[in-house]
């Protein structure tokens, strides 16, 4: 076999085992986008209508409320952020950052449980952070 041919079935090949990944990824995000929300590389991320100081508070209550210590929780106009861990060290972030100044702006929220996510355990927290707003 020439070496383009050789170039060319290596690609090929390369094509085939890579081509899958993308569409579980799609049918993923299909799916949480339908509940507004998606989760992705273990973390769910979403988008509500509120300032960042009234997310990042309402997400340090509710995480108090878990009974988790926080271990930091700080906001701007433009963002925010709490650190928390739970009984078993695992860490939570909550992460903010505003879509724009302009009131009735989105806000986009990012949670994250542990090292590797939980989603479960993420969308308790969304709850809760939605109805404290």
């Amino acid at each position: 076999m020439s070496l383009p041919r050789l170039t060319l079935v290596v690609l090929a090949l390369g094509l085939l085992l890579v081509t899958p990944l993308p569409g579980c990824w799609m049918v993923a995000a299909g799916a949480g986008a339908a509940a507004g929300s998606i989760y992705t590389s273990g973390a769910l991320e979403t988008q509500l209508e509120a300032t960042p100081a009234e997310i990042t508070e309402a997400a340090g209550e509710t995480l108090v409320d878990m009974g988790t210590a926080i271990l930091s929780a700080s906001s701007t106009t433009f963002d925010g952020k709490v650190v928390a861990r739970t009984a078993d060290d695992t860490r939570i972030t909550v992460t903010v950052r505003s879509a724009g100044a302009a009131q009735g702006a989105m806000t986009t929220v990012i949670i994250r449980y542990g090292i590797l996510g939980d989603e479960a355990k993420c969308r308790v927290i969304l709850e809760g952070i939605r109805a404290r707003l």
